[in-house]
């Protein structure tokens, strides 16, 4: 974090810019009613975020008869976040602004490399690069974040060893989180007032996870390993998973499972690619109507839907937002069949329902959510 940006390190000046970003538009005076600070103090914290132009004066409130109120917003242009999600077969780059808006995006078809050293030159140079295409120069940048699958970040020491030296070939802080984090992260990011509080992503991707937010604050767990739900066991006596177990969501229904249950009746031949890259084809079949494709992906869904009712069970969240490269296509279809889940479930126990959307952008949600992890650590830090 620059030295400018040290003055806010207290969490007061993080709960102001949160309440900016997500009202849109707000007045001081409806700043100090949100956050039951006193008028004196949000003037104080306002001075500050103008100064550091964070956020800036956009014109007045219509008069309710007395003098018109200056409106806040935040200022988009004023700074940038670079996002990378590394996945088996692909690199996805996003530029984010202040707001948490995609301005930028390139993706790099290199296989992820399992030598630290090589990792770290290309993700370096591929970020250089794309941040001279945009014009954006490097002091306007608060740092990197990056995303990657739990085996993923195992495989290639992108936590142990990337993430170090990535920081100091660039000259930014560096960042390194799970993809279903990020994706939550992200779409905390870009919601609005009204979005709940509390809220899940439920991520499709070469893996499944979860990421929890409650209040802003992601929950991470004792060893923070908290969303691993493609380990929930659904069925005993089900298909041996990769850890061992039998039964795994991740062994019923990731997209690799789908698609070898599609290339053994026949329904990819000659298609390659990843696994996710595959079931995108798939996917595609099952939406324009093709039946045994459309069985598979629902069969899929069933599963997914299974494991979010136990989630929503334990967790009692208000939201959940599916997220993730593998929902792009077939999104409606799993969502149609986790919402028949969580409506039978919640109306059984006379629950509150349940809200299932999509993310903004399934497919990129990762790499978008690993430049709101930056902006969230350098704008409102949280646990």
């Amino acid at each position: 974090m620059s030295m400018e940006l040290s003055a806010l390190a207290h969490p007061s000046h993080g709960r102001i810019l949160d309440i900016i970003r997500a009202a849109g538009s707000i007045s001081r005076v409806e700043i100090a009613q949100e956050s039951g600070m006193t008028g004196a103090s949000v003037t104080n914290i306002v001075r500050l975020l103008l100064d550091l132009e964070l956020v800036k004066e956009i014109g007045h409130a219509e008069s309710t008869g007395g003098k018109r109120r200056t409106l806040l917003a935040i200022a988009p242009e004023s700074r940038y976040a670079v996002g990378v999600h590394l996945q088996r077969s692909r690199t996805t780059y996003t530029v984010s602004d202040m707001a948490g808006r995609m301005v930028g995006r390139r993706a790099s078809f290199v296989a992820s490399s399992s030598d630290p050293a090589a990792l770290t030159q290309r993700i370096a140079g591929d970020v250089d690069d794309i941040l001279v295409d945009l014009g954006i120069r490097k002091d306007l940048v608060f740092g990197v974040g990056v995303a990657a699958s739990r085996l993923l970040d195992d495989e290639t020491r992108l936590s142990a060893d990337v993430q170090p030296a990535l920081a100091g070939a660039i000259g930014l802080p560096v960042v390194v989180d799970r993809e279903a984090i990020a994706a939550a992260v992200g779409e905390f990011w870009q919601g609005s007032a009204a979005q709940p509080s509390s809220f899940a992503t439920i991520y499709m991707g070469d893996e499944f996870g979860a990421g929890v937010v409650n209040g802003g604050a992601v929950w991470r767990g004792a060893a923070s390993s908290a969303g691993d739900v493609g380990h929930l066991s659904l069925e005993a006596d089900g298909p041996l998973c990769d850890c061992g177990r039998r039964g795994c969501l991740q062994a019923l229904a990731s997209p690799a499972t789908v698609v070898a249950a599609a290339e053994a009746a026949g329904l990819l031949a000659g298609v390659s690619g990843s696994a996710v890259d595959r079931f995108d084809v798939l996917a595609r079949l099952a939406v324009r109507g093709e039946n045994r494709a459309l069985e598979l992906i629902a069969e899929s869904a069933r599963h997914v839907a299974r494991a979010t009712v136990l989630v929503a069970g334990i967790l009692d969240v208000e939201m959940f937002i599916l997220a993730g490269s593998a929902f792009a296509v077939p999104g409606a279809i799993y969502a149609s069949r986790i919402r028949e889940a969580l409506d039978d479930y919640t109306r059984h126990l006379a629950l509150q329902p349940v809200i299932v959307e999509l993310a903004h952008n399934p497919r990129d949600t990762a790499a978008v959510g690993a430049s709101a992890l930056v902006l969230q650590q350098a704008l409102a830090p949280r646990k």
